[in-house]
């Protein structure tokens, strides 16, 4: 039974809309079902125009902290605050200028967004490590990265085999990162602060790869966290 004026569900023997308050007639045909309710369309709410207003406000930000830089060029802090502020923009603002953002198509945006801030980091502060060690292993960590969002978007099923392969692909990346930073500072290889990241990168890996495998577990974790 549906309330011939908003179309509202109602209960036995209402005399008049709970949601409206329009008076009923118990035994009016119309009010009986006639009037199915009509689901309201569901408006979308743009919020362009308050990320153009927050893009004005950290584009103003990083020019005055970029001046700042050129006119007193001690400023250590100044290209740590323009790393932040671009890296905040690309990763939550910039995709908010679309309805539906494909995260495939804007994690090669970031990276590139990214990488042009770590190298500007590298020129400003001096180090000299963008393309010996910054540049490998970013690269590494957002191929990873873009192979399980692709995978996970557009492949029904196996996140347990997906993610599983990124802890494991993570674990590889800290050994190839201490193998770049002893390249780049010229020192002898050694395992040393890898170990722990390649150890529990590694155990997770191998635990999602063995609860994939046997079904079990994995429909047991599926039930349990909708997986």
């Amino acid at each position: 039974m549906f309330c011939p004026n908003c179309g509202a569900r109602l209960g036995e023997g209402e005399i008049k809309c709970p949601l409206c308050a329009q008076p009923l007639t118990p035994r009016d045909p119309k009010a009986a079902g006639l009037y199915p309710r009509t689901p309201r369309p569901r408006i979308k709410e743009d919020f362009r125009g308050l990320i153009f207003v927050l893009t004005l406000l950290l584009a103003a930000a990083g020019g005055m902290v970029l001046a700042w830089d050129l006119v007193y060029p001690p400023m250590t802090f100044a290209p740590y605050v323009l790393f932040g502020l671009g890296s905040f923009y690309a990763a939550f603002l910039l995709p908010r200028w679309w309805r539906r953002p494909n995260p495939v198509i804007f994690l090669p945006v970031f990276f590139a967004v990214s990488a042009g801030l770590w190298w500007y980091l590298d020129l400003d502060l001096g180090w000299g490590l963008f393309f010996p060690l910054i540049l490998p292993l970013w690269g590494g960590i957002m191929l990873a990265l873009e192979t399980v969002v692709t995978l996970v978007r557009y492949v029904r099923g196996g996140k347990f085999f997906i993610y599983g392969g990124l802890f494991l692909v993570l674990a590889a990346l800290s050994f190839v990162f201490e193998v770049l930073w002893h390249a780049a500072s010229e020192e002898s290889l050694r395992i040393s602060f890898s170990l722990l990241p390649m150890i529990l990168f590694g155990t997770l890996g191998l635990c999602l790869l063995v609860v994939g495998i046997v079904p079990p577990f994995r429909r047991y974790l599926e039930r349990r966290f909708f997986v």
